[in-house]
């Protein structure tokens, strides 16, 4: 028996033959399989969590429930944050960088040893006291005397 020698280039063959590659795998493409995590579940496998509920009438209602009620109150705490961090960052500076002040407070150990007592009396009593805290001159003046305090610490 003779074998035909592959066709050249300028002469055509009748039949193709399929490629081993293709054969095996026609129409699908293999992946790598990679290692799972501990714990992840597969895809469309259905989560053992709790789903969320929508909220009922009741859920709905209390203080934030309106949009501008929320509006109005972050904005007073973003206000009441940033006043509270400049006062901070003004009462550091004078500390750090005016000598004489510095000097006075590293001589007067007396100043330190009075500020603590004063802040934890301030702290226990914003923390004890809910007719303090919850009264509106009262708890920003309380605020702000617990913020120079601990910051003059």
């Amino acid at each position: 028996m003779e074998t035909e020698p592959p066709p050249s280039s300028n002469q055509e063959s009748t039949v193709e033959e399929p490629s081993p590659v293709l054969e095996e795998h026609p129409t699908k493409v293999r992946r790598a399989k990679s290692s799972r995590s501990q714990h992840r579940r597969p895809r469309g496998a259905r989560s053992s969590h709790k789903r969320r509920r929508p909220m009922t009438a009741v859920e709905e209602e209390g203080p934030f429930s309106d949009r501008a009620v929320c509006t109005v109150f972050y904005r007073k705490l973003y206000l009441m944050s940033t006043l509270q961090l400049g006062l901070t960052l003004g009462i550091i500076c004078t500390f750090v960088y005016w000598k004489y002040l510095k000097i006075w407070v590293r001589r007067r150990p007396w100043f330190c040893y009075t500020m603590l007592p004063l802040i934890m009396l301030l702290a226990i009593t914003i923390a004890c006291c809910d007719q303090a805290r919850r009264r509106f001159p009262l708890d920003v003046i309380m605020l702000l005397i617990f913020v120079v305090l601990l910051e003059s610490f």
